[in-house]
């Protein structure tokens, strides 16, 4: 396949990708294969796709195990495409189908767990399951995912495979100098400010979350994963071998216990492909 030139911002993805790739040793002589995977929402997963079309250019096997949402794309990319099988595919056009409760869901602070739970937290083990099983068609040596795909901490620890993960939203990692991710509180500057937002932690995720937290920690128990309490925002990057984050340092209030898994790659931009053509395009950069 033929790319247009892609952005400075895409080659740093790209190259940090590659180094990483052969960083960890996958028996590259034997195997090339490479797994992508996300949680079944637009936002989720084109940011990938660029990504994705790089590696194949560059003599990978990739797979994709995704909704049937991205199925024509995935294959207009010229990838093999995994469907949810045991997942419950939970997304825009079937959320009312799967979830008709949610309607009826009036507080905010509910819905919120309902969504982390429903969307996310619950389909990690279904996600799981349905891996376990493309693998034995297709024994992938890396896989690459959203940071919010529940599947992450499953293939990493069961399944002993590498795992690269792409932020493709704001930073979530907590930080001791911080407010709680989400409430774009900045730094604070007195000893008075930074006790608010040391409470402010305890009580965002330490009691807002707790259900969904509880049920992310049994889950993972039930399989025998380690999770040393670790909120499910945290969880995806210490689970993950490298997080490229999107965006730069600059967007983000600056922090002296950023986790050293994750690199910074400026926007992850998806692929184009024009509809008169099979020919997968780069945004300009």
């Amino acid at each position: 396949m033929q790319f247009h030139a892609g952005s400075d911002f895409f080659c740093l993805q790209a190259y940090l990708a590659l180094r990483f790739i052969n960083r960890i040793n996958m028996k590259l002589q034997s195997g090339r294969r490479i797994l992508f995977a996300n949680v079944p929402a637009d936002g989720h997963f084109n940011p990938l796709t660029s990504l994705a079309a790089h590696l194949l250019e560059q003599g990978y096997e990739i797979a994709w195990y995704s909704s049937d949402l991205y199925a024509g794309k995935i294959r207009r990319m010229g990838i093999r495409h995994f469907p949810f099988k045991q997942a419950l595919d939970i997304n825009a056009a079937t959320i009312d189908q799967f979830l008709p409760r949610r309607k009826r869901i009036k507080g905010k602070l509910s819905l919120l767990n309902f969504d982390l739970q429903e969307f996310f937290i619950k389909r990690g083990p279904e996600y799981y399951a349905d891996i376990v099983a493309l693998y034995e068609e297709f024994p992938f040596d890396l896989l690459i995912a959203d940071c919010a795909f529940m599947g992450i901490p499953y293939v990493k620890d069961k399944m002993g495979i590498p795992v690269l993960s792409i932020g493709i939203m704001p930073l979530m990692e907590t930080s001791r100098n911080l407010a709680p991710p989400g409430l774009g509180l900045a730094p604070a500057g007195s000893w008075a400010g930074k006790l608010w937002h040391r409470l402010l932690r305890k009580l965002v995720l330490g009691l807002v979350f707790r259900p969904s937290f509880r049920l992310l920690h049994g889950l993972l128990e039930e399989q025998g994963i380690w999770h040393g309490n670790q909120n499910l925002f945290d969880l995806a990057i210490s689970k993950s071998d490298l997080y490229l984050q999107s965006g730069t340092p600059s967007f983000e209030f600056e922090r002296p216990d950023l986790s050293e898994r994750i690199r910074f790659i400026g926007p992850v931009l998806p692929v184009k492909l024009p509809a008169r053509s099979n020919r997968l395009v780069r945004p300009p950069g």
